[in-house]
């Protein structure tokens, strides 16, 4: 993976200039950039510092990521800067919806964002996704958004909520449950469907389940009522 490749050839630099240094320890900035930008779980970084004799900066880690978090709380707290500065970098305008027909489609990651800033991938903790379409119905006129799952082959994230930016980007909120996911990889995106049926009910929109699970399971889906 060239985004791993390239975090261990950094980790091994760092390394390497704390022998030349004579320094004992990898600096909080050091974890803190292998973390934000290439992905590296703290743990994973402090194991491969023992493996070297060294400790790491964790006051100064710490002090960083909570910068992060606050600087995404005063983004998030301003509802249209979150929707449309926050995201403004990716220059994504629209996600294609297939969700009224589908229940289940593959998207390209196009983008990542942990505590409001913008990663190459995930590999622990929560996210918002974007890609460049999408199975799942984003919240809109009352209605909430939907939950899923998103997987590949090895890896699995959990879709606990959908939101739209007011310039169309669908950001899907997650959790990973196992593996990782980068940017530019393909993913199969999968609607919780009872949930969706149930969502649908509560707000008589039966027909945009119904023409899903045509789609699913075959023509001879009929709409029985709905209640």
């Amino acid at each position: 993976d060239a985004t791993i490749d390239a975090g261990l050839k950094i980790l091994e630099e760092v390394i390497a200039k704390c022998r030349e240094e004579n320094k004992i320890e990898i600096s909080g900035e050091d974890c803190f950039r292998l973390y934000d930008t290439f992905g590296f779980p703290i743990d994973l970084i402090k194991e491969i510092a023992q493996e070297n004799n060294l400790t790491t900066g964790d006051d100064a880690f710490t002090q960083r990521m909570n910068e992060q978090k606050q600087r995404a709380r005063a983004a998030r707290g301003n509802t249209e800067s979150w929707k449309t500065d926050e995201f403004s970098a990716f220059h994504i305008e629209n996600t294609e919806f297939t969700g009224y027909t589908q229940l289940a489609s593959q998207g390209k990651i196009l983008a990542i964002m942990i505590d409001g800033e913008s990663v190459e991938m995930l590999s622990e903790g929560e996210c918002i996704l974007i890609l460049d379409r999408t199975p799942f119905y984003a919240k809109s006129g009352g209605q909430v958004g939907d939950s899923g799952f998103m997987q590949t082959k090895d890896s699995k994230l959990r879709i606990t909520d959908t939101k739209k930016t007011g310039s169309g980007a669908y950001l899907h909120f997650a959790t990973l449950e196992h593996g990782l996911f980068k940017v530019g990889e393909t993913v199969d995106a999968i609607v919780d469907a009872d949930r969706r049926q149930a969502i649908c009910r509560n707000h008589s929109s039966l027909h945009m389940l119904q023409s899903a699970l045509r789609q699913v399971l075959g023509n001879h889906v009929e709409q029985a009522g709905s209640y």
